[in-house]
This record gives C-alpha cells, sequence and structure tokens, in this order.
C-alpha cells in the first residue's frame, strides 16, 4: 500500500504536510508520541477525511478502541449489518455470521445485545465483524486498549489466528511497544510528519516473546 503526498490540515493545524509511506503487506503497526497523527493515518487510509494525496488501498474495514457495537442490534445482526450491501442472498450472509461467530466463540450469545456482553465479548464480536467483511485492508485503532492482561493475551490469540485465516493487511496503532512487537511484522515509528524508525520483526508470532524482541523494543523506546 502506498500513501503519496498526503497532506491534512485541521484548521490552522497542519498534521501532514506531502507526507509519503510504503506499507509493506502482512501486519504493519504504527507507533509515536500522541498527537503525532497515526489515527489521521488510519483515517486517511480509509478515506474518512478530507486530504491531498493519493492512497491506493482498496476497500478496507475497521476496529476501533470500543467496540461500537449497535446497542438495538443482536450480536447475530450487529455482524450481519456490515455484509448487507455486499452480500444480498440471505442465506449467503447468514452462513457467514454463523461460521464466524462459531470462531470467535459467540455463536451460543448470537441472540444477546450488546449490552447483555462482556468487555471481552463485545470486543470478539468487533473482531467478527471486522473479518467477515470482505475487505483487502483490516484498519485497528488500539483495539486491545484496556483489557486486563489475561483477556488481552486471549483477544491477541483470536486475532493471530483469524488472521491467519483471511488472506489480508493490517495496519494497527498502539501505545503499546510489546504488543507491537508480538504482532507487527513491521513497525513504523512516527513523528509529527516523519518516519523516526523502521523495524522489521523477523521470528514468527507463535515464537515471538518480548525477551527474544528485545533489542527492537530498546532501539524503538530510544525513539518515543
Amino acid at each position: 500500500m502506498k500513501l503519496n503526498n498526503i497532506s491534512v490540515k485541521y484548521g490552522d493545524k497542519t498534521v501532514y504536510d506531502n507526507f509519503s509511506l510504503e506499507i509493506p503487506k502482512g501486519i504493519t503497526c504504527i507507533l509515536g508520541a500522541s498527537g503525532c497523527g497515526k489515527t489521521t493515518l488510519l483515517n486517511v487510509i480509509a478515506r474518512a477525511l478530507p486530504f491531498s494525496g493519493k492512497v491506493d488501498a482498496q476497500s478496507v474495514s475497521y476496529i476501533f478502541q470500543s467496540p461500537t457495537l449497535i446497542p438495538s442490534m443482536t450480536v447475530e445482526k450487529n455482524v450481519e449489518y456490515v455484509l448487507k450491501e455486499q452480500i444480498k442472498d440471505k442465506k449467503k450472509r447468514k452462513k457467514i455470521v454463523f461460521d464466524i461467530l462459531d470462531k470467535v466463540g459467540l455463536e451460543k450469545e448470537k441472540k444477546n445485545f450488546p449490552g447483555e456482553l462482556s468487555g471481552g465479548m463485545a470486543q470478539r464480536v468487533a473482531l467478527a465483524r471486522a473479518f467477515c467483511y470482505p475487505s483487502d485492508c483490516l484498519l485497528m485503532d488500539e483495539p486491545f486498549k484496556g483489557l486486563d492482561v489475561t483477556l488481552k493475551k486471549n483477544i491477541l490469540s483470536l486475532f493471530l489466528s483469524l488472521y491467519r485465516q483471511n488472506n489480508r493487511d493490517v495496519v494497527f496503532v498502539t501505545h503499546d511497544i510489546d504488543e507491537a512487537i508480538l504482532l507487527a511484522d513491521n513497525i513504523f515509528v512516527l513523528t509529527n510528519n516523519a518516519v523516526l524508525g523502521t523495524f522489521n520483526c523477523n521470528i514468527p508470532q507463535e515464537e515471538r516473546t518480548v525477551t527474544s524482541l528485545s533489542d527492537i523494543k530498546e532501539q524503538i523506546y530510544a525513539l518515543l
């Protein structure tokens, strides 16, 4: 994916000015200090805000910091909702929904409403919804923020399982360096309108530990 000569302004504030970046295939993490434009970059890729320049990304799905489920819809309907424009055949939609809910362990909760779910369950619904949408790229804006250690470990494992079953690129934003080095194939450390550093994690995710990538972690710390 290529971003060429991207410029973004919020009023008098310039976030990006002729900024270019080539994002490799696989899982890419964006790190950087608060306010440097990480979420803005995701929104540019999603074409969710005005910008000048060119982005060659195709269709995207998006997981936000909170699950952003529709309170009046059941789990099943929340997931099905994103498919209605792309898949007109109701039986085919239902099969896709039931299959993905089974993969995330929520088949029994399909008739529940968001208010009846735990935080971890709600985030699994968000993952299911994003992965079942037929996109080329998945964007994630701190989707694991606020989860306790055990729950976060389980959600990360679920994410990687879904990722391996779906052929698409992932770009995600986080402030958690450990999370970045455990998940990402490539890490970009951003500052205002520039890339401070680029790192490649060439160990398979299932073999990684924070210790095994401690050298990368220390280099990233030095930049932030």
